[in-house]
């Protein structure tokens, strides 16, 4: 079992996009940089990101 690398985006404190994988957390920055450029919110937005790195000793078979 592999576990990625998830993001989370806020917006101006506010989460907006939780458990993203990185190839979803590319296209939705992508998303939500294009929208605040063509609302012209971009400079009042404080856009930022958390990345969670996944735990280092996962439990990989459990006993039965």
């Amino acid at each position: 079992m592999v576990v990625d690398t998830l993001y989370h985006i806020y917006v101006n404190d506010t989460c907006v996009h939780t458990s993203l994988t990185e190839d979803e957390f590319k296209i939705q920055m992508a998303h939500l940089k294009g929208f605040l450029e063509l609302t012209n919110l971009e400079k009042s937005a404080k856009v930022d990101y958390v990345q969670c790195e996944p735990p280092s000793n996962l439990l990989m078979d459990g006993s039965y």
